[in-house]
């Protein structure tokens, strides 16, 4: 009953509220008027004064004019005043001399006037003479000089003909001693050639001699065989005669005796012979040696002739060269004598013209008075100069008041209008809020009415979705009994109240409505440093890290600078909330058509016009999509009903296709686009079952950005059930431990055991043995952004404090304070790096090992790039160059005798002279990728001769010298960060980590794979399922895990920040999902032999290709992204033995 008695009386006091509020609305009006009044009447005043002020400007204008002038004529003056200084000082004495005279020659003043007139027309005319004649003179002087000039010049040039040529005759010269060196050695050789030929008769001598004592050796023989005959006729004869041999002992014991004489000189023959023989070889051998030695003797003996005959003819032609010479050097001293005496003439004629031109200056004392005068005028010009600029600094201060006033008119006008404004928008909510409680009464009576038979037959309909504007009307007549008149409302103002208080709704249905959600905060935007890449929320293209960006401080959005003005105002809500209220941005082309709704399609999931390519593709054609169960109907106009037949139906779904829906990641395909459209376009790629490549691609572009993830969620809801995808067991890293309210940006292993954090808050401590630890907090630093160990020089080397300066600490002190527990307050000690004399934020830095004995530290910072190398006496680091560069550095890497840096480009700087030079030839089209926009992110050494160059929208492999070797990689979503562990590539997007498998053609991997010679080469876009995407919420990298292959993440979520080891080859563990392979990739066995440099298949896919014909496409949680790799450029032909072009090219 109390409420009741309020309601009641709250109705009675309405109108008189109502009253009130109109006085208060004409009252408002009231001053409305006289606010205009009196803006009219100081936009009068403005006129005046604005023409007061181009009239004295105009006055200020002269002035300035008649200034310039005098100060030309001031000019001249004080040049004349120069040039008679001199003769001032003198005239003074004169006129002292001059007026002692004037008192006792007053009477001859009037005849010295008349000689006085005549002598200066005398000496004008003389002047006039005097000062042609010297400057003809002067003509001929400059012609003289300009002639001796060129002759001095000739002189020089002959000198130094003169000087060659005499360095040439020092080398004929040394040629005649070199030759006559040679005449030496020629004599020297012919007496020996006498010797050897006196030698060589002695040869023959000997010679003759063996000739001789062969003869008588074949003598001897032949008397032997005839005394062997004899024995033969002998012991014959002894058989005979046996009984005459005792006679004959005596005969034949002479005879035995002669017979050993006879032997005893054939062995001297033999041994004679055989002595012979051997001189006779080494004779021979003499011979051969003596005529080789002539031989080259004659050889050497001809060319030292040769030589002598071109060197004679060379010393003709120098002496004749010299004779000639000689002879116009004689021509040309004759000539300089001449041009000496000239000289001489002019010069005496100089001195006497110059002696005229002092008399004439003596007598130039009349210009006294002239002078005086001229001063004179001076002075009244300074004068009335100085008035004028007084007048016009006292006009000056007037305009600057009056200005002044203008703007304080301006400003309380604006106040007014803005204060105008806002009691409008409140009498406005006032008034909405008064008829939701008239709405509220209404239904609390409606509710206490009895219930009659058409209420309970029918029901009784909630009037929650009637239209504002006949419910508010209704309620008005039903208290009022009359119709009040609306307040005066811009459009303006409706559309920001439709905003704040309209939630989304396309037409008033029976049920209850979506709830409004009341909400227009914006952001508060600031410009920083981006330190991690990312995605801009106006544009929705890529943030490179380094630039300037506006970043919300409380919701950590990041835009563009002339992007932000455009995001729309959902500071502090949710995604859910957020895409609600976009929403009611939105066009709504179904309530601005009219029969849009008449006759409702029950099986139509999402329906708006789109543009998709003209048939002969080079265009966008504008039409009407109607999505359904299974197809896309495509329609020229908006159809009213089932009949209006479509002009094109894409068939998405079907027991043979998989659907593959995502963003445009290469525009080859598409009709001329422009790059701001991009992100409007949606790609839907269906894979048959029995190939590898899509059979056909679809591209529709959305007219506004927030229809985009209306038709992607519309799309999956209808794609996504229908496709048969393998499922995969998921993981999500192995958790290390995990804490509120922490933000960790960098990790690093300092031993084994530890794990040190760097995070917003400070450094932190974890031991990794440990179960259940807990980090422990290091004091002495805080917002510790990059951390690196460098053992090798025992130090720790951090960007950290607010002013991210580039530190460096002890590393044992390090590990010693974080060994200890956190009650014993460890605390470190930090030392600045030096970078210069600029003050500058250090964006990262990187060290190098071990490069020519020494090792070195770069830094980047906005605008420049610091090496420093490692100084053994002091144990620093000291600056060896400093390099300006146009955009701040994004990644490093160290090489032989280099160092790598990407920019706006990749640059490689040599270590040992500092010059810089493009990484990639920009002259081959294949890698001139800065020429469409793209930015480097992250740069990583695959392997000993293979480099991979990772950029917002794709990856390059290319070897040390920056040619491509390898196919391109592109990335399905905007990465932000990039890791690369042996032999894993992780892309960290927003909500997700991509891992990519990197391996060599014939690992254990591939060996699984069917034993088949033909290897598949891609040459054009492939959709291949080459990726494993791990979700996480908001995944950020901090450092390389301790695990080999493995990285360490943080995960921040609403409630907790976890730290989590993330392993690839937990990922793919199971086989599932393929990948890219590396020829040079480095193999755990070295020994083992890497051949080939194409990619290919791993054995999970070609296991896939084996049984289904396909490789199934894996299923990404969010909506605006597929998972295809577009991989190009296969340059190894030899061992390709098919090459399939996939998309909509013809395959071989």
């Amino acid at each position: 009953m109390d409420n009741l008695f309020g309601f009641r009386q709250a109705f009675r006091n309405l109108p008189l509220i109502i009253d009130e509020n109109k006085m208060i609305i004409l009252r408002l009006m009231s001053e409305h008027f006289i606010t205009s009044e009196a803006e009219t009447r100081y936009q009068e005043r403005i006129t005046l004064l604005e023409d007061q002020i181009d009239k004295l400007e105009n006055q200020v204008q002269n002035l300035r004019e008649t200034a310039v002038l005098d100060k030309a004529a001031l000019k001249n003056t004080r040049s004349e005043l120069w040039k008679t200084e001199k003769q001032l000082s003198d005239a003074k004495i004169d006129i002292r001399i001059a007026r002692r005279e004037t008192k006792t020659a007053e009477e001859m003043i009037a005849t010295l006037n008349d000689d006085l007139k005549k002598k200066r027309e005398k000496f004008n005319e003389m002047m006039s003479k005097t000062e042609e004649e010297v400057a003809a003179e002067r003509k001929k002087c400059e012609n003289l000089s300009a002639e001796i000039h060129r002759l001095k010049c000739e002189l020089a040039e002959r000198e130094a003909e003169i000087s060659t040529l005499n360095n040439r005759l020092e080398e004929f010269d040394d040629l005649k001693s070199t030759y006559d060196n040679l005449k030496k050695e020629y004599s020297e050789l012919l007496q020996e050639c006498e010797v050897l030929k006196k030698q060589v008769e002695c040869l023959n001598e000997e010679k003759e001699k063996y000739v001789k004592s062969e003869e008588t050796r074949v003598q001897l023989e032949a008397e032997i065989d005839s005394l062997k005959t004899t024995i033969c006729n002998l012991e014959l004869n002894i058989m005979y005669l046996k009984e005459t041999t005792s006679a004959m002992n005596t005969q034949l014991d002479q005879f035995e005796y002669c017979v050993a004489l006879n032997e005893q000189t054939i062995e001297q023959y033999t041994e004679q012979k055989e002595l012979a023989e051997k001189e006779a070889d080494s004779l021979r051998y003499e011979l051969v040696a003596c005529r080789q030695s002539l031989n080259e003797e004659k050889s050497i003996r001809l060319k030292a002739e040769q030589r002598v005959q071109s060197l004679e003819s060379e010393l003709h032609n120098a002496e004749v060269n010299l004779t000639t010479l000689e002879e116009r050097i004689e021509a040309k001293e004759d000539l300089t004598t001449k041009m000496t005496s000239q000289i001489t003439e002019l010069q005496q004629k100089i001195a006497d013209a110059e002696e005229k031109a002092t008399a004439f200056e003596a007598e130039c004392q009349w210009l006294k008075q002239e002078v005086a005068t001229h001063l004179t005028n001076l002075s009244t010009l300074r004068e009335t100069n100085y008035q004028l600029n007084l007048h016009l600094e006292e006009e000056r201060q007037l305009s600057i008041v009056l200005k002044d006033r203008v703007t304080e008119l301006e400003n309380s006008l604006t106040q007014l209008e803005a204060y105008n404004k806002e009691r409008e928008v409140r009498d406005e909510a006032i008034k909405n809020q008064q008829n939701k409680l008239i709405y509220f009464l209404q239904s609390k009576i409606d509710g206490k009415k009895k219930k009659t038979l058409s209420n309970v037959l029918f029901g009784a309909r909630s009037k929650e979705n009637c239209p504002p504007s006949a419910g508010s009307s209704n309620k008005s007549e039903f208290v009022n009994g009359k119709t009040p008149n609306s307040p005066v409302s811009t459009p303006s103002k409706g559309k920001v109240l439709y905003q704040i208080v309209k939630s989304p709704a396309s037409q008033f249905q029976r049920h209850a409505s979506l709830p409004r959600m009341h909400h227009n905060i914006p952001h508060r935007f600031k410009n920083h440093l981006v330190i991690r890449s990312g995605k801009c929320h106006g544009c929705h293209s890529g943030i490179n890290r380094g630039s300037q960006a506006s970043i919300c401080g409380h919701c950590g959005i990041q835009a563009h600078p002339k992007c932000s003005v455009t995001v729309p105002k959902t500071c502090g809500l949710p995604d859910g909330f957020a895409k609600h209220y976009a929403k009611s941005l939105t066009v709504d082309f179904k309530t601005n058509k009219g029969g849009g709704d008449a006759n409702p399609m029950t099986d139509v999931v999402h329906s708006g016009w789109v543009k998709i390519p003209s048939s002969d593709g080079t265009m966008w054609e504008k039409k009407f999509a109607r999505l359904d169960k299974n197809c896309l109907y495509m329609y020229d106009v908006e159809p009213q009903d089932d009949h209006t037949s479509p002009t094109q139906e894409w068939k998405l779904c079907s027991k043979t296709n998989h659907i593959i829906i995502g963003e445009v990641t290469d525009t080859k395909d598409l009709p001329p686009t422009a790059k701001s459209d991009i992100p409007y376009i949606i790609k839907i790629a269906i894979v048959t079952k029995d190939s590898c490549w899509p059979k056909e691609t679809y591209y529709l572009m959305v007219p506004i950005t927030s229809e985009k993830p209306a038709w992607l969620s519309a799309l999956n809801e209808v794609c996504l059930p229908n496709n048969t995808l393998a499922q995969r067991p998921e993981y999500n890293g192995s958790k290390l431990c995990s804490w509120r309210e922490c933000h960790l940006r960098s990790a690093c292993h300092i031993n084994d055991r530890l794990l040190i954090l760097g995070a917003n808050e400070g450094l932190f401590s974890l031991r990794m043995n440990a179960e259940g630890a807990e980090p422990t907090k290091i004091d002495g630093v805080v917002k510790v952004r990059q951390l690196s160990v460098a053992d090798q020089i025992g130090l720790v080397l951090m960007i950290a404090n607010d002013d991210e300066q580039l530190l460096e600490t002890d590393y044992r002190c390090l590990v010693s304070n974080a060994e200890t527990l956190s009650y014993a307050n460890p605390t470190v000690k930090t030392n600045p790096i030096s970078l210069g004399s600029a003050v500058e934020s250090c964006l990262l830095f990187s060290v190098s090992g071990k490069i020519d004995g020494t090792y070195y530290l770069t830094a980047a910072t906005p605008t420049r790039l610091i090496i420093l190398k490692w100084n053994v006496k002091d144990s620093e680091f000291v600056v060896s160059r400093v390099l300006e560069t146009l955009h701040p550095c994004n990644c490093v890497l160290y090489t032989e005798g280099h160092v790598i840096v990407g920019c706006d480009k990749f640059f490689r700087i040599s270590l040992s002279d500092y010059t810089a030079q493009e990484f990639l030839d920009p002259s081959i089209a294949s890698l001139a990728f800065w020429r469409i926009g793209s930015f480097p992110i992250e740069i990583f050494d695959i392997s000993s001769n293979e480099i991979l160059l990772c950029y917002n929208e794709f990856g390059v492999f290319v070897n040390r010298a920056g040619e491509k070797v390898q196919s391109d990689l592109k990335w399905n979503k905007a990465p932000c960060q990039f890791a690369f562990q042996k032999p894993y590539l992780y892309v960290v997007h927003k909500t997700s980590v991509e891992v990519i498998l990197l391996s060599r053609p014939g690992s254990e991997q591939n060996a699984r794979a069917a034993p088949c010679e033909d290897t598949i080469s891609t040459t054009s876009t492939a959709t291949i399922q080459d990726s494993i995407y791990v979700n996480f919420e908001n995944p950020r990298y901090l450092g390389p895990g301790k695990s080999p292959g493995s990285i360490i993440i943080s995960d921040m979520t609403a409630n907790s920040t976890e730290l989590i080891l993330l392993e690839g080859k937990n990922v793919y563990k199971n086989d599932f999902g393929s990948c890219i392979s590396l020829s040079s990739m480095v193999d755990e066995n070295p020994k083992q032999d890497v051949s080939g440099d194409e990619f290919s298949f791993t054995s999970s896919l070609i296991h896939t290709l084996g049984e289904n014909g396909c490789s199934t496409p894996r299923i990404s949680d969010e909506s605006d992204s597929c998972n295809t790799y577009t991989i190009q450029d296969c340059q190894q032909t030899e061992s390709c033995k098919k090459v399939v072009s996939f998309g909509k090219q013809t395959a071989m």
